[in-house]
């Protein structure tokens, strides 16, 4: 199992990693939400939970949440904050631990997590299925689908370059701080959506495709 641990803080990243490892979880590490955001996104196939402070630099834990919200909707986030819990974090259907917080508050709410997760998962599994084209054979399926993998990869690949030149520019000093910053977020939310959208091309051609397998597989 594989938690992503974005925290600012180096000790108390370490700290928590600690606790994790120890009841045998792979940890994966990030200094900012934007980290945190590319771990996720380059990380491995399956990601477990995410740990996010709430208050950290270029992305707070409050928008990393609502961002993976529209990347991937199972995934369970877990908030950590010094602070009373903002009304935001009630927004991003986050559970919120509170520092400091003892080794077995944060197991405690990590297993929930990943139960309720697992839950959220079983419910969405038929999803993809609802996406297909009734009447449709499956060579006409297989063709669609390959068209709208080519087509939400090219989308994807431009909102990624969107939000890395905003980013650039907001780093340099290019655009004032509140604008830089909120067009930062705005872009990177369009890029998120767009991965998300290839992503569910990229599984519904597999699942198509599978299926083609399975039927010459028995003769059909």
């Amino acid at each position: 199992m594989a938690i992503v641990v974005v925290e600012d803080d180096p000790s108390y990243r370490a700290g928590v990693k600690s606790i994790l490892e120890k009841e045998g979880l792979r940890v994966l590490e990030a200094d900012d939400g934007i980290a945190g955001y590319d771990t996720i996104r380059e990380g491995p196939d399956v990601i477990d939970l995410v740990l996010a402070d709430i208050q950290m630099p270029r992305l707070d834990g409050v928008s990393l949440a609502q961002l993976i919200r529209v990347l991937h909707p199972t995934l369970p986030v877990l908030l950590m904050s010094g602070s009373p819990a903002p009304p935001a974090a009630t927004t991003a259907s986050c559970a919120v631990l509170r520092k400091p917080f003892t080794a077995q508050a944060l197991m405690d709410a990590v297993r929930k997590g990943m139960e309720e997760a697992a839950f959220l998962r079983q419910q969405n599994e038929p999803m993809a299925l609802r996406h297909q084209r009734p009447g449709a054979s499956r060579p006409e399926l297989e063709q669609h689908w390959r068209a709208q993998v080519q087509r939400t990869k090219e989308l994807y690949d431009r909102s990624k370059l969107r939000f890395r030149l905003i980013l650039a520019e907001h780093d340099q000093g290019f655009t004032p701080a509140t604008d830089g910053s909120f067009a930062s977020h705005q872009a990177l939310v369009h890029e998120s959506a767009a991965l998300r959208d290839y992503a569910l091309s990229v599984r519904i051609l597999h699942d198509i495709i599978k299926s083609g397998d399975r039927l010459r597989g028995t003769g059909e």
